[in-house]
């Protein structure tokens, strides 16, 4: 108890009497016995409260992560894989169980990349990564946002990544950018020709 009043315990006799200092002892037991009864009571319903919301929150979670194209995953201390999520799973032809309890390191050691991110995250740094991976639809690319995982004492546990598919928007970028090439290079074909032409007439 941390000395809060939380009520008042009361013995009634059906007739006047001392109290001994035994009994008085043997009371305040009982007293002690009843307060350490109401605060487990009330220590039982905040955690069910704090895992009702827990729930919540994770519905909402994975309303969220199975709707957006993105893929979750978390890994312990050693690199394993503990969650794999998302609906980004689905447009490469995975599931939510590849990878599963596998390492990390492993599965993604054909990209370095990712594989110091995931370090980096584990040695409490939080970074972004661009990878590219071949998939059954053909080369997928990702931006990674890796950041370390506490306790409720801040010791690091594992980390979290969050792979985003940027596929269109590097293609629309590097469409551009052959766009602006292209253009650039038919300005020069123009004026060359222009001062040749130039040249010619005089």
């Amino acid at each position: 108890s941390d000395g809060d009043t939380l009520g008042s315990f009361c013995v009634i006799d059906k007739k006047e009497r001392v109290w001994t200092d035994g009994e008085i002892e043997i009371l305040t037991d009982l007293a002690q016995f009843a307060i350490t009864e109401i605060e487990l009571q009330a220590e039982l319903v905040r955690r069910r409260d704090v895992e009702s919301e827990l729930r919540k929150s994770e519905q909402r979670l994975q309303a969220v992560i199975s709707s957006a194209p993105v893929i979750l995953y978390t890994v312990d201390q050693d690199g394993v894989i503990t969650m794999n999520e998302g609906k980004a799973f689905e447009a490469v032809g995975g599931t939510s169980s590849l990878y599963l309890g596998q390492s990390s390191f492993d599965v993604y050691a054909h990209s370095p990349e990712v594989v110091d991110g995931i370090r980096r995250g584990l040695a409490g740094e939080t970074v972004s990564v661009l990878t590219q991976q071949s998939t059954k639809i053909g080369p997928v690319h990702y931006n990674v946002r890796i950041s370390p995982l506490y306790d409720v004492s801040d010791s690091i546990i594992g980390a979290i990544g969050v792979a985003t598919d940027v596929s269109e928007q590097l293609n629309a970028e590097q469409s551009l950018e052959r766009s602006i090439k292209r253009l650039t290079l038919l300005r020069r074909v123009d004026v060359e020709l222009s001062e040749s032409l130039d040249l010619q007439s005089v």
